[in-house]
């Protein structure tokens, strides 16, 4: 079940809600859960987003790549601080 992959730590009702949602109205599996309120599960983010980052950082703040991969931007300076200091 598509549902139960994307958000695996919900209870079964929440998730036949969501279902029932988008069965009966035009949304998709992922606003159904939204509009019941259930956040969208972290991504994890990889060792080649961490080198898209440094790139980025040439031409960007810190805070515009956070809004990218949704992250803050000390979040964003962290990970490519620590990036740097093990590719030395």
């Amino acid at each position: 079940m598509h549902i139960a992959k994307t958000h695996r730590f919900i209870c079964k009702e929440t998730a036949y809600c969501a279902l029932a949602m988008s069965i009966l109205t035009e949304c998709t599996p992922e606003q159904s859960f939204a509009r019941l309120g259930v956040k969208e599960p972290k991504k994890t983010i990889t060792c080649e987003d961490i080198q898209d980052m440094v790139m980025l950082k040439e031409s960007l703040t810190y805070k515009q790549i956070g809004t990218i991969y949704n992250l803050s931007d000390k979040a964003v300076f962290n990970r490519i601080k620590k990036y740097r200091r093990e590719n030395r």
